[in-house]
């Protein structure tokens, strides 16, 4: 089984822990319907339900549409990291870290392919700040994994905290 998700039937504008909209989420001030990205769990704010998506961000659950507790994964299929980090070619810091892109960047795959749609959009722009949660090598190349089975090029980053 994968990581449970969800497609958004309307877009959706990133909300703090207390409920209030935030200026941007990885860069983006609102992420667009039909997008599917992956949840944490759910939490009632202010007496309405709101899913966490990561990064310190939850949505609204008006706005979503199709909710996959889990998905089933084909055998034989190969995923990216998860929650649990278990693949010893991810190298993990201990803590919450976060990166800064010094220009914009594409997300790409555990392949190093990009992501011509990551959470709806081409790219990530720049200046926006990501949690990661580890490095990896790819084809050579030093890449920050920032969830949602997304990379980030190591070039890209500006500043690393």
């Amino acid at each position: 089984m994968s990581e449970p998700n969800l497609t958004l039937k309307a877009n959706a504008y990133p909300y703090n822990a207390s409920g209030q909209r935030m200026g941007s989420y990885l860069g983006f001030t609102y992420i667009k319907k039909n997008t599917t990205i992956n949840y944490y769990g759910t939490k009632s704010i202010k007496g309405k339900k709101y899913y966490y998506i990561g990064d310190d961000a939850y949505i609204k659950s008006g706005n979503v549409g199709k909710v996959r507790s889990q998905v089933a994964v084909k055998p034989h299929a190969t995923t990216a990291p998860t929650a649990e980090y278990n693949q010893a070619s991810l190298s993990m810091p201990r803590g919450k870290h976060t990166i800064t892109l010094k220009k914009k960047a594409y997300a790409y795959d555990k392949n190093g392919k990009c992501m011509y749609n990551y959470l709806g959009y081409s790219y990530i722009n720049k200046g926006a700040e990501l949690n990661y949660y580890g490095t990896k090598k790819i084809n050579g190349r030093t890449y920050y994994y920032v969830g949602d089975d997304a990379y980030i090029k190591a070039v890209n980053v500006g500043t690393k905290k």
